[in-house]
């Protein structure tokens, strides 16, 4: 059984979906139980169906340079899969493992997309979700077009000062996430954070980030709400 509310407040995908309609549409979804540490997807496997994590905890991992990088923990109510089952070109290039006993709620593509047809809302709010994603991907290369590491973390903590409008900023990233994001080496991360709170750019713990007021300035009236901005944990394969 699903709770609607939290289940709208907690995706956007679900947001503003009567309860009768959010009911029929959840209907569509099989449910399937995960032990620990299963691969849910695996690397290079042909994805055609969308995920929602209805309980426990899964983990994306980028196989690269045989090393495992996390790209992205995935709660509940957060799904995956939609990009790569909505596109041609449907091959997974991460493992997804559960990283506990997780129940998951999947839906075919043909499936999706009868339900995209049928119910308006549910299709503006797909359009929407994807649109947001395509935003922050480009967010995404913006922060890796600049030449110092540097730049690329200053990025970052911008983007997220305007997002939470506060100049106390909590980063969805721990710091192999953060270097995955940023395709640089997790101990060159590590040194130039150390440096920057030395300089007085930003003091920091863990994923806590207090911004020096002179340096960062705050959200204005011309960048989108928090309402309209993608979180992180969205953003998957």
């Amino acid at each position: 059984m699903f709770n609607l509310n939290l289940l709208r407040s907690q995706n956007q995908l679900f947001k503003n979906i009567d309860d009768e309609t959010l009911k029929v549409i959840m209907e569509s979804f099989q449910k399937r139980v995960y032990p620990k540490n299963t691969k849910i997807i695996k690397e290079r496997q042909i994805v055609d169906e969308l995920y929602l994590v209805v309980s426990g905890k899964v983990e994306i991992l980028d196989n690269n340079n045989e090393e495992k990088n996390s790209v992205n923990l995935i709660e509940k109510y957060g799904i995956f899969g939609y990009n790569i089952t909505l596109s041609t070109n449907n091959v997974s290039r991460y493992d997804i493992i559960a990283l506990e006993e997780s129940e998951m709620a999947f839906i075919s593509k043909e499936d999706l997309l009868k339900l995209l047809i049928e119910y308006p809302q549910f299709n503006s709010n797909m359009i929407e979700f994807l649109s947001n994603i395509n935003s922050y991907l480009i967010f995404q290369l913006d922060c890796l077009s600049k030449s110092s590491i540097k730049e690329k973390i200053f990025e970052v903590l911008k983007y997220y000062s305007y997002m939470q409008n506060t100049l106390k900023v909590v980063l969805p990233f721990n710091k192999n996430q953060l270097a995955n994001f940023l395709s640089i080496n997790r101990s060159s991360l590590s040194r130039e954070l150390s440096k920057m709170q030395e300089e007085g750019v930003f003091t920091y713990e863990n994923r806590y980030y207090v911004l020096n007021e002179e340096l960062f300035v705050k959200k204005d009236s011309s960048h989108e709400s928090k309402e309209n901005q993608i979180k992180q944990s969205d953003v998957t394969i």
